[in-house]
């Protein structure tokens, strides 16, 4: 079955309108139904005889061990490091405080249950990329050191999102983004 949806894909490939408007909907983050909708259409198109999907019960591997509590625990367990002082801006001493209730919604939301890595690597890294906003730098080192992250496009448009949400934001973190990426990836920086 799958080498035939395969088969048809590729000779589809001169003429990708059949297939596009299953295929390019949505965020990365809706995959599976972007997929589900992509081999319907092949299928359909295609008029090959296929059972139902079988995905839509599978657990996603951020949703295994999750919890409604997660975004208490995440909040009240770990700590980050911050710099003291008035916004706006990241002047002042570092010290070592709770995760705010909005980073800890965010992680949570974000990330799943995967959120407790994340909030772990806020214990160094625990500084926010935008005063404005509840990106850390713990996000760009789990995205290269767990997404496979490569570039600073990956981290700030595909993983947390900041180019999309607020794009002088985004640039104004840029440097330290690439300051963090650039150990964790050698000669590819």
């Amino acid at each position: 079955m799958l080498g035939k949806l395969l088969q048809f894909f590729l000779r589809l490939s001169n003429n990708i309108n059949l297939i596009e408007p299953a295929l390019y909907r949505g965020k990365w983050t809706t995959y599976r139904l972007m997929a589900k909708d992509g081999v319907d259409k092949v299928v359909e198109v295609a008029k090959l005889k296929c059972g139902a999907s079988k995905t839509a019960k599978q657990i996603l591997y951020s949703a295994q061990q999750y919890d409604s509590l997660l975004e208490a625990l995440v909040a009240q367990h770990f700590t980050k490091k911050r710099r003291q002082s008035s916004r706006p801006g990241f002047e002042g001493t570092l010290v070592e405080g709770r995760l705010n209730s909005d980073i800890a919604k965010h992680l949570v939301a974000t990330y799943g249950s995967r959120s407790v890595c994340v909030a772990s690597l806020a214990k160094d890294y625990g500084i926010r990329l935008s005063p404005y906003h509840p990106y850390l730098e713990a996000e760009v080192i789990y995205a290269v050191e767990h997404e496979y992250a490569l570039t600073a496009l990956d981290v700030l448009a595909r993983r947390t999102r900041l180019a999309f949400v607020d794009v002088k934001a985004a640039k104004d973190c840029l440097p330290r983004v690439i300051e963090l990426m650039a150990p964790r990836l050698g000669q590819l920086y």
